[in-house]
């Protein structure tokens, strides 16, 4: 079966699609990673606390303060985690952690 394209909104049903079939399509990958990027900054702003970066593509967003210094066309993760861990060490930041999936990060 070839890849399908799901549209990722609030009322899109994936319980039922395997998370294979669902990531098959990279415009779907694109729209869930925003989606959850989203989501995940609505939480944590409403949280308070510690905050919340999410960097996805060019865009950087945060619960906490404006990324327009980090906003960047660097592609490879590895890369744009030490300027965003860089960034964070001169606000204060003591203790980092960094969660990916991607074996060389």
């Amino acid at each position: 079966m070839g890849a399908v394209y799901y549209r990722i909104t609030d009322s899109t049903k994936i319980s039922r699609v395997p998370m294979k079939m669902l990531r098959s399509h990279t415009k779907t990958n694109m729209e869930l990673t925003a989606y959850l990027a989203d989501k995940a900054i609505t939480h944590f702003s409403r949280q308070g606390g510690r905050g919340f970066v999410a960097a996805l593509g060019i865009e950087c967003k945060a619960t906490h303060k404006h990324f327009r210094n980090l906003q960047s066309n660097q592609e490879e993760a590895d890369t744009k985690i030490i300027l965003h861990a860089s960034d964070a060490t001169s606000d204060g930041a003591m203790e980092i952690q960094v969660h990916s999936p991607d074996t060389d990060v």
